[in-house]
């Protein structure tokens, strides 16, 4: 390799992340045809078409995907070597980090660590996404359209860096004058008779907690659902107006239960905790900002 074709390496990343000419030229601020001069330079240097037209994009030949995260990493080393990531200055710096959470999660770590980003860099900002395709998880990390993902772990994500930030124990709710259930638990035989309201993820099928390494999934599959919810919040006015039951994180029943009319009901079903983990691309482990980032999100939950 020529040492002028490493200029053309960002332009092979950016293409291959963006799926598109058009997206890797704003990305890299350079006009479309500089684009298709690089490409056609790039399948001459690698002997390869490495990239097939369709009607919506591009699509990476297999060897262009095989050669991708070679350099991609080598182009994200690169740029850690250079005084905007290797430093951050959180008093002076206005960045934006982006987090993909659930809202169950958002609601018990982000007012906590609004507070502390608020204190130690007043002009960074945080915007808070909800995760609609695991497919893409690991390249959205990678390319950076997340900067952490919260999430429960039960050893899906073996590809990407986690810390534990959280755990959280469950209990069922219901409303306070449940005809049925009058005291203050709930057994296996109760459980599977009344109607259940679930959580159920943004283009996923099934409800959230099914599949996440509870000892209680059997019995979860087998629970009569009569309504699906986009989050736990959209949850609370249906239980509360209902005879339905419904599975929620304990910190979070404790927080609602003197702002509505809605009861806690504990049970044995419910034994084991969910251990929730900040996850992130091994590629940012030394980019100084993100580094600040998981350590102040490690810090507010440390003492939550």
């Amino acid at each position: 390799m020529k040492h002028s074709d490493f200029s053309l390496i960002p332009t092979f990343v950016a293409i291959v992340e963006e799926r598109s000419y058009s997206g890797a030229a704003k990305r890299l601020g350079i006009s479309q045809s500089a684009i298709s001069q690089s490409v056609a330079k790039l399948k001459i240097l690698f002997n390869d078409n490495l990239f097939i037209r369709e009607s919506h994009g591009i699509k990476p030949t297999q060897f262009a995907l095989n050669i991708y995260p070679e350099l991609s990493a080598a182009i994200n080393a690169i740029k850690l070597t250079t005084p905007e990531h290797n430093k951050f200055e959180p008093h002076t710096n206005s960045k934006q980090f982006i987090i993909s959470s659930l809202s169950v999660f958002g609601g018990e770590i982000l007012p906590k660590l609004s507070a502390a980003i608020r204190q130690q860099a007043p002009n960074v900002s945080v915007k808070t996404e909800v995760r609609v395709d695991d497919s893409s998880l690991i390249e959205n990390l990678r390319s950076q359209k997340y900067d952490l993902l919260l999430d429960v772990d039960y050893g899906q994500h073996h590809q990407l860096c986690a810390t534990t930030v959280m755990e959280e124990e469950l209990c069922v709710v219901c409303c306070n004058d449940h005809p049925r259930l009058t005291g203050n638990t709930i057994n296996e035989q109760q459980f599977l008779q009344e109607k259940h309201v679930a959580h159920v993820s943004p283009n996923q099928e099934q409800a959230y907690l099914l599949g996440k390494g509870l000892n209680a999934d059997s019995i979860l599959r087998e629970r009569s659902i009569f309504w699906y919810a986009s989050n736990l919040y959209e949850m609370l006015p249906i239980i509360e107006q209902g005879e339905y039951i419904a599975i929620f994180p304990v910190k979070l029943a404790q927080r609602y239960i003197k702002y509505s009319q809605i009861k806690m009901l504990r049970s044995d079903l419910f034994k084991d905790k969910l251990n929730v983990s900040m996850f992130w691309h091994a590629t940012r482990n030394n980019d100084a900002a993100h580094k600040w980032f998981r350590e102040q999100v490690a810090s507010v939950m440390k003492n939550h």
